[in-house]
C-alpha cells in the first residue's frame, strides 16, 4: 500500500471538467522518520499554505489489511482492505472532529485516489460532502 500512496497528487481533471464545484487541490505522501506526511493544499493557496496537515503510521495486519493509524487522533484510524485491485478504507465509528462525527471513503489503486470527508453534527453537515474527489499521481 505505501508505495502506491507515496508521492504526489492531484485533481486538475476534475477540477477542469467543473471548476465552479470543485477547487483544484493537490496531495502530497511522503516518508519521514517511518511515518507518512500527508499535506493538502488548494492550488491558489500554494503548497506552503496547506489546508490540512496530518502524520500517519501505516501498521500491516495482512497481505489485505493495513491500518493507517492518525498520529492526533486514534479515533480517526482507517482500515484498510485491498480487494485485488485497489485498497479501500474507512474510519471508525468513533471518529469526532471539530463535534462532528466524521465518515469517510478511501479508494486508492496505483495511480488514483478517491476519497471524501464528511462531519455531521445532529444530522447537520459541518464540513465536507459525500461527493468523492478525484486524484490522479504526478
Amino acid at each position: 500500500m505505501k508505495d502506491w500512496l507515496l508521492g504526489r497528487w492531484t485533481n486538475l481533471k476534475q477540477a477542469q471538467s467543473n471548476p465552479t464545484r470543485w477547487a483544484h487541490v493537490y496531495l502530497s505522501y511522503t516518508e519521514e522518520d517511518g511515518l507518512i506526511h500527508c499535506k493538502q493544499w488548494y492550488e491558489y493557496r500554494g503548497e506552503a499554505d496547506p489546508y490540512r496537515e496530518r502524520w500517519h503510521r501505516l501498521s500491516t495486519i495482512s497481505d489485505t489489511q493495513v491500518i493507517v493509524e492518525n498520529i492526533d487522533n486514534r479515533d480517526c484510524d482507517m482500515l484498510c482492505t485491498f480487494d485485488g485491485v485497489s485498497w479501500n478504507g474507512d474510519v471508525g465509528i468513533d471518529c469526532r472532529i471539530r463535534d462532528a462525527k466524521v465518515e469517510s471513503y478511501f479508494c486508492l489503486t496505483e495511480s488514483t485516489i478517491e476519497c471524501y470527508d464528511i462531519g455531521l453534527r445532529d444530522g447537520t453537515v459541518i464540513f465536507g460532502g459525500r461527493d468523492p474527489y478525484s486524484f490522479y499521481k504526478l
